[in-house]
């Protein structure tokens, strides 16, 4: 029976009407195909009567009320599947896909995933097997793939490919006949397309700068960085991530253009490029200087903040400095590369000196905060 099909009663007849409940929990358990009274055609692959046993109790134990209709039941008793097999599962679908065999609600697919490398090199021939959980037993995929991969065989439960001699993006795709689907994004060749992100107006700042390849990073992938000129220093690098900036005391050119290059083990690509220039608190206003930098533990820091007037291209960056006359109250902090504090704020005036003994050799971060505006400055103690 089904949901206002043929031989539902639109008075209401509860003994009749119910019967719809009782097919969806045998379709749910044991499985059927066909089309149903009012057109639609379904193909259940039943999860068995203790599963469906489970689900109905638990969504009548926790969520039905006397109220309760057939849009709600449907509702509840997904709910109640996912509770019991999680989000997405195998049963939760069914039970979706079972409803809409009897009239309730819309019908529900299922995203299989495939097993496979996402990169492909030239003219290199790979299988592609469906993962776990695997679609019910005895269903058969239609397979297909994009125009840069060649068929070389496939069964219920795989396929096998070869990459053309062309850089792209393709797929592989399993389709069943429930409209379920597998599919698998991949990559032939070297990458021909990227981008590289980050800050572009720097001054003294240090900064994070991303390579964005096709799909994302994945393990196995190698980068290479170009830095703008020799004044920029790589303070860090995690996978497709750096933290850099000038490295040179103030005053020194921070223009160029940073360059990102990956390798995918196809061969090395350029996917990405940044014109980084001084921004304007470089060009006029004030800065601060450090001394000395590099420096020895056993030594105190020096902070002083300057006047800064200058004239800038991507080819030159030259500054004049005076010393600031006036009283000037900021506050500066030390952490180190990972972002844990290692010198809380301090207060101090125009030029001051701070104890940096507790400190262990390394590379940290000076962070200067003036009325909210925050810039921050490498130092290296040896």
């Amino acid at each position: 029976m089904v949901h206002i099909g043929t031989y539902w009663y639109s008075d209401g007849d509860a003994h009749t009407n119910s019967g719809v409940l009782n097919h969806w929990f045998y379709i749910l358990a044991e499985g059927k195909a066909g089309t149903n009274d009012i057109g639609n055609f379904y193909n259940v692959v039943g999860i068995s009567k203790e599963k469906a046993a489970k689900i109905v109790y638990r969504a009548e134990t926790v969520y039905f009320n006397a109220t309760t209709n057939y849009l709600q039941a449907r509702n509840y008793t997904i709910q109640a599947a996912e509770d019991l097999y999680g989000s997405n599962s195998i049963e939760s679908i069914t039970v979706a896909k079972a409803w809409y065999a009897v009239g309730v609600g819309s019908n529900a697919t299922i995203n299989y995933n495939l097993n496979g490398s996402y990169v492909l090199c030239y003219e290199n021939t790979v299988t592609y097997s469906l993962a776990a959980p695997l679609p019910p037993l005895g269903s058969v995929p239609v397979w297909s793939t994009s125009s840069n991969f060649t068929i070389i065989s496939s069964n219920n439960s795989s396929i096998t490919v070869k990459s053309s001699n062309t850089d792209g993006s393709g797929f592989i795709k399993a389709t069943f006949s429930d409209g379920s689907i597998a599919n698998k994004e991949v990559w032939v060749g070297k990458f021909n397309s990227g981008s590289l992100t980050g800050t572009s107006a720097v001054c003294r700042s240090v900064a994070y700068y991303y390579a964005n390849v096709p799909g994302g990073h994945k393990a196995g992938y190698t980068y290479r960085w170009t830095m703008p000129n020799a004044n920029w220093q790589i303070f860090s690098q995690q996978d497709n991530r750096i933290y850099a900036g000038p490295s040179g005391p103030a005053g020194t050119n921070t223009a160029g253009q940073m360059l990102a290059e990956v390798n995918n083990g196809c061969g090395w690509s350029v996917i990405g490029g940044i014109i980084v220039y001084p921004n304007s608190s470089c060009t006029i206003g004030y800065s601060y200087i450090i001394y000395p930098n590099p420096i020895n533990s056993s030594n105190s820091l020096t902070v002083e903040k300057i006047n800064t007037n200058a004239e800038s291209n991507l080819s030159e960056n030259t500054f004049k400095t005076n010393a600031i006359t006036e009283t000037e109250i900021f506050e500066v902090e030390i952490k180190d590369l990972t972002g844990n504090t290692r010198i809380p704020k301090k207060t101090i005036k125009n030029k001051s000196q701070l104890d940096i003994s507790a400190l262990q050799k390394g590379v940290y971060l000076l962070l200067i905060n003036n009325k909210g505006e925050v810039s921050q400055q490498k130092i290296i103690i040896n």
